[in-house]
């Protein structure tokens, strides 16, 4: 182990690779900025591990191919037991390796070779996050909502959890993270006076504060609203081939900004997964998959389960199925719908002719006081599974076929 001694305030960084030409670079690299303090290097995981807790630096650089134990599992540990930043840096590129990293706990990930300046930028960022994280303020819960099909009501059930949540002494943030199509704002009758692709080019996604001051409140203060991107295009400028900076992740930024804002964060993940929504779900700390109970409408909200729990490796206390515009009167019954879908239903909601015509209004039913079994169907969901981040899911059940005896 070899340690250097300190300059005025510096921001201490531990070099983790076990080549020792890497190892140099990487230190004559933050040589370059004053700011920066080199107080150790470790040639394993282990060795990692013991010297996060021995040395407490601010930010790791970890390369994530180590023997002993790899970059990835050592990251998670030092994460859990020192509260150190980590930067991956990696020879690999694939979005498998950056999101093993994100979810051990890394807040950057850079290819090999990288600049010195991209270095310096990483490592700025790591700390400006575990600055963020240490304000003292607990962080506030996320629930992303998303739907199996399209017209299954799920940025409808996401937006009456926000003005569920929300109060006007502490509101809701409310994200449109459909970037393409998103329209939360029609349910609102507002104009949102930020949107993604503005936080983006304005360098705000690391800046809560900012972001904060620039959300317009919506339900009557319930809410403040991220709107979707203006345009469809615009949506590579967040997540795509137009970002200003392709390593970064300006969703899972952006996100994390809110909910160090300490107040309950609402995700309208909308349909499909590309990047961007894959971040959001792995984030948020609960799940809602919404379906209706239609064939295919259910065959499609499987597929979207076993994405959550084999790609994003989320719990069965993570996830929520919220089955839509079910009428009891009709098939299938509940046995045979949750043997669909592998696990528990955990919210129903009944027909509510209602909700169209408020939707077409921007007059949510919650702010018009209409008396709805819908609304009453959902409050308590909000009360006892997420604000209280209790999730009462059974362990999933073997996969069944949807019909079974040719029925």
């Amino acid at each position: 182990m070899v340690t250097s001694s300190p300059v005025e305030m510096p921001v201490k960084v531990l070099v983790v690779d076990d080549a020792p030409a890497v190892r140099e670079t990487v230190k004559k690299m933050l040589e370059l900025y004053p700011e920066f303090h080199v107080v150790g290097e470790a040639t394993d995981g282990p060795e990692a591990v013991e010297a996060s807790q021995s040395l407490q630096p601010d930010v790791v650089v970890m390369d994530i191919n180590l023997p002993t134990l790899d970059g990835i599992s050592a990251t998670s540990e030092i994460v859990r037991t020192s509260g150190a930043a980590v930067v991956m840096i990696s020879v690999e590129g694939e979005t498998e390796y950056f999101r093993r990293a994100m979810k051990a706990g890394a807040k950057d990930y850079l290819v090999k070779p990288f600049s010195p300046d991209g270095l310096a930028e990483a490592l700025r960022r790591a700390v400006g996050d575990r600055q963020v994280s240490m304000r003292g303020a607990a962080l506030g819960k996320a629930a992303a909502v998303v739907g199996a099909r399209g017209g299954v009501g799920a940025s409808t059930v996401a937006l009456y959890l926000a003005l569920l949540a929300g109060t006007k002494e502490k509101p809701a943030y409310l994200v449109d993270a459909d970037l393409e199509l998103g329209g939360l704002e029609l349910f609102l009758d507002v104009d949102p006076p930020l949107t993604w692709e503005v936080v983006v080019q304005k360098g705000w996604t690391r800046q809560p504060e900012r972001i904060r001051e620039g959300l317009g409140e919506a339900g009557e203060g319930r809410v403040k609203l991220l709107g979707a991107p203006s345009l469809p295009h615009l949506a590579d400028v967040v997540d795509g081939p137009q970002k200003p900076e392709a390593g970064r992740s300006y969703v899972r930024e952006t996100l994390e900004s809110l909910r160090s804002l300490g107040g309950p964060v609402v995700i309208d993940g909308g349909r499909g997964f590309r990047e961007g929504q894959l971040e959001a779900m792995e984030g948020a700390q609960l799940v809602v998959v919404v379906t209706t109970p239609g064939v295919h409408a259910v065959a499609a909200a499987r597929k979207v389960l076993l994405v959550l729990e084999e790609a994003l490796g989320k719990t069965a206390g993570e996830m929520a199925v919220a089955v839509n515009r079910f009428d009891p009167a009709q098939p299938p019954p509940w046995s045979d719908l949750e043997e669909a879908l592998g696990r528990p239903v955990s919210l129903r909601l009944p027909l509510e002719p209602l909700l169209p015509v408020a939707a077409d209004e921007g007059k949510p039913l919650l702010l018009e006081q209409k008396k709805s079994r819908w609304l009453e169907a959902l409050e308590p969901f909000v009360a006892e599974t997420w604000t209280r981040g209790e999730a009462p899911l059974e362990k999933p059940r073997r996969l069944l076929p949807w019909r079974k005896g040719g029925r």
